[in-house]
């Protein structure tokens, strides 16, 4: 199936093809793989928007979406998380595809294909 790009250049020709991956959709832009999920408007206004890179840290994605959602959820605010796997080498990919999965709505994920550091990493979860 094939889509247009959903970069912020206005008409940048590059299209994409979409695959099904463990039931969630990636689209390729450039060298970024963006979850299908971060594409949905919010319904409701959000009070705090969180972008956390994630490098090499499968052991802790699930850890940190539960205490951020338990916080968010204690101080009722509306919120929501961006993950960014920075190019990682172990299973942290997989590991918050399975967060964005169990959370709909609130948890998005964002894939470079290489490590490109720390602050690309952040803009690029914000950009999203």
């Amino acid at each position: 199936m094939r889509q247009s790009c959903l970069c912020s250049r206005k008409r940048c020709g590059y299209a994409t093809s979409t695959a099904g991956h463990r039931g969630v959709a990636l689209r390729r832009r450039h060298n970024v793989r963006v979850c299908a999920l971060a594409g949905k408007q919010q319904k409701q206004a959000l009070d705090v928007a969180i972008v956390a890179p994630v490098y090499n840290e499968q052991d802790g994605v699930h850890a940190l979406a539960n205490a951020i959602r338990s916080a968010m959820d204690d101080a009722s605010l509306a919120y929501k998380l961006v993950l960014v796997d920075d190019g990682s080498t172990d299973k942290s990919a997989d590991a918050m595809r399975d967060v964005v999965q169990a959370n709909d709505e609130t948890v998005h994920a964002v894939y470079l294909r290489r490590n490109s550091g720390q602050s690309t990493a952040t803009a690029a979860g914000l950009s999203a």
